[in-house]
Parts: C-alpha cells; sequence; structure tokens
C-alpha cells in the first residue's frame, strides 16, 4: 500500500503541532485521559490515535444542530474539535508514512541480500579465482 503523505500535509502538520505546543492544548480522550501533542505524536499507536479521532468525531456529531438555520451555540467548541480531528488525521497519516519508510528500508534490504547471494552462487570458478588474482594484485 502506499501511503499519500505529501510535503503540504506534513508542512500543516508541523503547524498544528507548534500550534499546541504554543497555545498548551490538551486533548481529552473517552475515559477523561489527557494527552498533550507531544504524547499524541510520541506515545500513542496507530489504533489508540484513530480511537480518539472517532471519539472527537463523535462529541462534534453530538454538538452539532441538525438545523442549518439555527445559530450552533457550540460553534466554538465544534471548530476546536475539527482541528483537533485534522491534528489527529495528519499524526496518523505521518505514522503510517515513516511505517512505510521503515517496512521499504528492510525489504529493500532483505531484496539486495537475497540479489547479492544470487550473484554470489551463478560465479564460476574463472570469476572466482580472477576476483581472487585482483585481490592479491592489490595488496
Amino acid at each position: 500500500m502506499k501511503i499519500n503523505f505529501t510535503k503540504d500535509n506534513e508542512n500543516e502538520l508541523r503547524s498544528l503541532i507548534s500550534d499546541s505546543v504554543l497555545n498548551k492544548c490538551i486533548y481529552t480522550g473517552p475515559m477523561g485521559q489527557e494527552y498533550d501533542v507531544f504524547s499524541l505524536v510520541n506515545g500513542m499507536a496507530i489504533s489508540s490515535l484513530r480511537s480518539l479521532s472517532q471519539f472527537v468525531q463523535n462529541k462534534i456529531s453530538k454538538l452539532s444542530v441538525a438545523d442549518e438555520w439555527i445559530d450552533n451555540p457550540n460553534a466554538d467548541e465544534i471548530a476546536k474539535l475539527e482541528t483537533e480531528k485534522k491534528l489527529l488525521s495528519l499524526i496518523i497519516g505521518w505514522k503510517l508514512y515513516q511505517q512505510e519508510i521503515t517496512e521499504n528500508a528492510r525489504e529493500k534490504e532483505r531484496l539486495t541480500k537475497q540479489l547479492n547471494e544470487l550473484i554470489e552462487s551463478q560465479k564460476t570458478p574463472d570469476d572466482l579465482i580472477a576476483e581472487l588474482k585482483a585481490k592479491i594484485s592489490e595488496l
């Protein structure tokens, strides 16, 4: 699977993280647990972030007014929660992207090792002799 985490996503994530740090934002989870942005980025697994994102979405739904013609007294709170949901989404995307980079590096290393073993197994005695002569001449 190819994760589509762009430079624009990264810039937006950095902006939201810096705003959270500078504004000393604390995010509240389902059981009243409180998280700062550092713990969201570095301490939570993707599954936990997804659960927290769903919790935030449920809060948004509860605060929303069904009728578009009625002023919502919770508009400020909803805007704050929308920003929080966006931050969580970007953190999830960033973590998935980092996971993909790590997995690709491991796969590349495995394939390179496999290729080198295959190349080595295909060498003829003449090739091995030529390599040894070249190493001897270097010494």
